[in-house]
């Protein structure tokens, strides 16, 4: 499969701030105030057109001219990162040994011929975004030094902000043939739409279209979906810090004390994402193309000039998608849907399953229809820090601090878990397909499919931590050009306060065949396949923070002004690292079967040992001659060693070496830490005189892992080694006035993915992303 996406994004952004600042005529005393205001809107446009072939679709493909190049692979998985079933493969665990891999060819896909309309089915999304958020943050900040060896700062700080999200799908579909060259530095696409296509189950009947995909009869309204945010949040926080110095020469220079209070409280209101069929042709009514509604609601989009030109080739380069405008006007797209006669139509008894979210008074039943979650987060600390240092007689010195922090946090809240069971279809004759029935009955147009929902409060206190964090630093000085460091910590990274939101939606999806062409028999064309597992995802308010014992030695010489050459050495022991994953809550039974209750979402789940160095080098040769004195190069390079737990591939409570339930797909037993790679590298070169400043830049980094499951495949993704070469000059026209200009990527490089596909290390091509080269040009005047 493949998508094409375009996002044309609108962005305001107004920034307010004031700050007032008084020192006493001693100097001893400082007061500063600061206040600061910042207002964000986006509004946002994503037109997408993919193909991607499915469980449902499987067997139904064909490939007319096919050509392959040679490929093998020994088993590739069929099942996708949420471990669907399918109905070639309803247990996940069977695997496709490959042989050939597919190079041209016309594609087709006979799954939805049964509608007239032949060819793969593809999906076009049109979809508008509005986001708006506050935020307001006010500080005081007080200095005082009552003596020469006394002083005492504290700190007030208080922040509210408030933010909100409206976002409004329109689906649409056509049917073509296509060709595609998946080569990733060449990709290229090709749509056949046929000319004798016949949707003859639409509304009102039809005919065969011009085989134009600009067509407004070629393309259907299919879908809509809505969704709404609204959050806000306040944190107010307190800090005192009291110093003591010593006034003697000796072991000891200073002594410090110090304590922090925060509390933080955010409350969520999410609904949807509620999507649902505006004119589906199981409905009963067929698909309804964009010229037979009542508000035709349509637009072209020529995706010729798609990524510079060159992707999408031939004559059918445009499409029909939802019209923008509509779309940008929530209240006028539900008025058109709920108004369209073809939609909803009293003699038919058509209605369309999509309601939306928000009613005619602009309310959105968040409490009903959504979730609503308050989670509050309280930290304390107490911290005490001992400097010392001391020179010896042969000219070296030993200087650092000793200290020892100790830290509680407490996570609570209020919210609801939100279950909704999709597990049963209706037909028209009075059959019923449940959970857990293996019964076949015959395809009507009429068939149902319901849902029933339920909400599970929850509240109280969820994680409550505490920790004593050590830390030791040394620094000995050799001479006065040349020291060692040393330092020693324990620390931890908390996690997000919106990954500790309390609301939760759960469902339950029951998978269904339905071919009611005569491919099957009559009476198998509705099959039903028994779910696996209850899915979960939201927030975890039993999220702890990352844990990180750290170790750090290094050797520094500074020569010249500027100049230095250090090497580093560091290890890390890390654990309770925050990773996207899987984990079993529960167990339930539907009609008499029991599933597990699967979290997907952020878990403490990861240990890693992290060790490396880093050498670096800077120098300007100020000392040669002419212009060659003005330059300079920095420098540096880093190796990481890291190993960690793969994430488990299964659920095996009882240890009898069989899956308990399907809900993780983590395969292949990677180890590598996510977003660290083995080698990075970084060259800058300077010329800097009196007025003139020139640097080229080139940042490279070698391959690291950037997904565990990529959600389309399941697979691990690695990203390949990449770099970057960046310019920025600096000119001085006179000594207030000065021109600048930087540039990103001159070399226009692509940064490229490739996913593992099976346990012999086999690798594909997955995506390949431009950056585009980019170019800032700016004045600056200095008074």
């Amino acid at each position: 499969g493949f998508q094409l996406r375009t996002n044309e994004v609108d962005r305001q952004r107004d920034s307010y701030y004031i700050a007032g600042q008084y020192e006493d005529p001693t100097g001893k005393l400082r007061l500063t105030a600061k206040y600061s205001r910042i207002e964000n809107d986006t509004d946002s446009d994503e037109r997408t057109l993919e193909y991607f072939g499915d469980g449902e679709s499987f067997g139904a493909f064909s490939v007319d001219g096919l050509t392959t190049t040679p490929f093998s692979s020994t088993g590739i998985a069929q099942c996708n990162g949420s471990n669907d079933p399918t109905p070639a493969n309803p247990t996940c665990e069977v695997t496709l040994p490959v042989s050939g891999l597919y190079e041209s060819g016309v594609i087709s896909n006979s799954l939805r011929d049964w509608t007239g309309s032949r060819g793969a089915n593809f999906t076009n999304l049109g979809i508008n975004q509005v986001d708006k958020s506050a935020t307001d943050d006010l500080s005081l900040n007080i200095k005082w030094r009552p003596s020469d060896q006394w002083y005492i700062q504290l700190d007030a700080h208080r922040t509210t902000a408030e933010f909100t999200r409206e976002r409004l799908w329109g689906g649409s579909r056509f049917f073509s043939d296509f060709a595609v060259n998946a080569d990733l530095d060449n990709p290229s696409v090709t749509l056949f739409p046929a000319n004798d296509s016949n949707p003859n189950r639409r509304v009102g009947g039809g005919s065969p279209t011009s085989g134009l995909l600009s067509d407004p009869g070629n393309s259907f309204l299919l879908f809509a979906a809505d969704e709404f945010q609204d959050n806000e949040g306040d944190m107010y926080a307190l800090r005192g810090d009291i110093e003591y110095e010593f006034a003697n020469d000796g072991w000891f220079d200073s002594i410090k004390f110090g304590a922090r209070y925060a509390e933080r409280d955010q409350t969520n209101r999410s609904a949807g994402l509620n999507w649902a069929g505006v004119a589906p042709p199981w409905a009963g009514g067929g698909y309804l193309p964009f010229d037979q509604l009542a508000t035709p609601g349509f637009e072209v989009v020529d995706f010729g000039g798609f990524f510079r030109g060159g992707v999408v080739q031939g004559g059918n380069t445009q499409v029909v998608f939802a019209d923008r405008a509509l779309l940008q006007d929530y209240d006028a797209f539900v008025t058109a849907i709920q108004s369209d006669p073809n939609i909803t139509n009293p003699e038919t008894g058509l209605a369309p399953d999509w309601s939306p979210l928000r009613n005619s008074e602009g309310v959105v039943d968040y409490a009903g229809r959504g979730s609503i979650g308050d989670v509050t987060e309280k930290t304390q600390s107490y911290y005490g820090r001992f400097d010392f240092g001391n020179e010896f007689n042969n000219g070296m010195s030993l200087e650092g601090n000793v200290g020892v922090r100790y830290t509680k946090t407490d996570v609570s809240g209020q919210g609801d878990f939100d279950f909704i069971d999709l597990f049963s279809q209706q037909a028209q004759d009075g059959g019923a397909l449940t959970q857990g029935d293996e019964q076949t009955l015959e395809f009507t147009p009429e068939a149902l499919a319901y849902s029933q929902q339920a909400s599970i409060p929850r509240s109280g206190k969820f994680n409550s931590n505490d920790f004593w964090l050590p830390s030791f630093n040394a620094k000995w000085n050799l001479n006065d050009t040349t020291l060692i460091r040393f330092a020693a910590s324990k620390t931890i990274t908390r996690p997000q306060i919106n990954q500790l939101r309390l609301e939760q939606s759960a469902n339950v999806n029951r998978l269904f065949l339905i071919d009611p062409d005569e491919t099957l028999p009559e009476d198998e064309r509705v099959i039903g396949i028994n779910p696996t597992q209850v899915s979960v995802s939201g927030g975890n308010p039993d999220l702890e923070p990352i844990e990180s014992t750290n170790l750090d030695l290094s050797f520094e010489h500074y020569f010249g002004d500027n100049n230095s050459f250090t090497v580093s050495l560091f290890n890390k022991d890390i654990t309770k690292n925050i990773i996207n994953a899987s984990q079993t809550l529960d167990t339930v039974t539907l009609d008499g079967q029991q599933i597990a209750v699967v979290f997907n979402g952020d878990l403490n789940q990861d240990e890693a040992e992290i060790r490396g160095v880093e050498v670096a080098y800077q120098q300007f040769y100020d000392k040669l001659p002419g212009v060659l004195g003005n330059l300079g190069v920095q420098a540096n390079y880093t190796y990481i060693d890291a190993e960690t737990n793969a994430p488990l591939p299964i659920v095996d409570a009882d240890g009898d070496g069989a899956p308990d339930s399907f809900e993780r797909i983590f395969r292949f037993g990677v180890t590598d830490f996510l977003g660290l790679s083995e080698h990075a590298a970084n060259l800058i070169g300077i010329y800097q005189d009196d007025k003139l400043e020139m640097r080229l830049a080139y940042n490279w980094r070698s391959e690291y892992l950037g997904s565990y499951r990529d959600f389309v495949s399941g697979n691990p993704i690695f990203q390949q080694p990449t770099g970057y070469l960046d310019g920025s000059i600096k000119y001085d026209l006179t000594e207030n006035f000065q021109v600048r200009a930087q540039i990103a990527n001159i070399t226009d490089e692509k940064a490229n993915s490739e996913q593992q596909i099976d346990a012999d290390g086999t690798r594909f091509g997955r995506t390949s992303f431009v950056g585009d080269r980019r170019i800032r040009i700016g004045a600056r005047y200095a008074f």
